[in-house]
């Protein structure tokens, strides 16, 4: 008498299970790494576009000519020239404005009319930000809560 299998038996089974989950766990593993990477490059991405977009700002701040600029070791004083106080009608002449960092954000602090002090965020999560004054040029450096250091050099030539 002859037997007649059809199917497939237990150990086939069990192996062919053990084979799709190895094959399985590295997929996941392949696809968590990647993840992984693509999420810490939007990261660096975005603190990079946001600090290129501060020193922007800051770069249009002490160049737009209607300021006298003050360059210290860690921060920026702006002051509205003769010139410009002058053409404003009842704006101060001490009144100032000020780019520093204060609770790990650079701020701009505008002084108004009263003597109170306003804040205006321009970068979150920043360390360090320190100004080198060479001969006809400024050294920005920000040092972020993640580790990274970026510099602008400004041309100061023609800033007041």
């Amino acid at each position: 008498m002859s037997r007649i299998t059809k199917g497939y038996t237990l150990l086939e089974c069990v192996l062919a299970m053990a084979m799709i989950d190895v094959i399985m766990f590295l997929c996941v593993s392949i696809f968590y790494a990647i993840y992984k990477d693509y999420n810490s490059t939007i990261v660096r991405a975005k603190e990079y576009t946001c600090v290129n977009d501060a020193f922007r700002f800051i770069e249009y701040q002490i160049t737009k000519g209607n300021k006298k600029v003050e360059f210290e070791t860690n921060e920026i004083v702006l002051q509205p020239s003769e010139i410009y106080a002058e053409q404003e009608a009842g704006v101060p002449k001490d009144k100032s404005e000020c780019i520093l960092v204060e609770n790990n954000n650079l701020y701009i602090v505008h002084v108004s009319y009263s003597g109170k002090n306003t804040l205006d965020r321009i970068l979150k999560g920043v360390n360090e930000f320190t100004i080198e004054k060479k001969k006809g040029y400024v050294i920005i450096n920000i040092l972020t809560q993640e580790g990274n250091r970026y510099c602008k050099c400004m041309n100061t030539k023609f800033i007041q």
